[in-house]
């Protein structure tokens, strides 16, 4: 599995050279559903990968800032 962890970032930086830039690129969503998955993504959101995978813009900005020390 992939961007689903807190070790993701800090693992994957150590395989970047000084001053080298880290693209990504990933599903996300604006805000966390938490219990409230609108109905029309329900079908997906059943599978365990999904919920574990697709985060909102606050648990990724936590991260990177995790990451990067700040």
């Amino acid at each position: 599995m992939f961007g689903d962890n807190a070790e993701m970032l800090p693992n994957s930086i150590l395989y970047v050279k000084k001053d080298g830039y880290v693209a990504v690129s990933f599903p996300g969503l604006k805000y966390e559903f938490g219990e409230n998955v609108p109905p029309e993504m329900q079908p997906f959101w059943a599978e365990p990968l999904v919920a574990r995978c697709v985060r909102g813009m606050e648990w990724l900005t936590q991260l990177f800032r995790h990451a990067a020390g700040i």
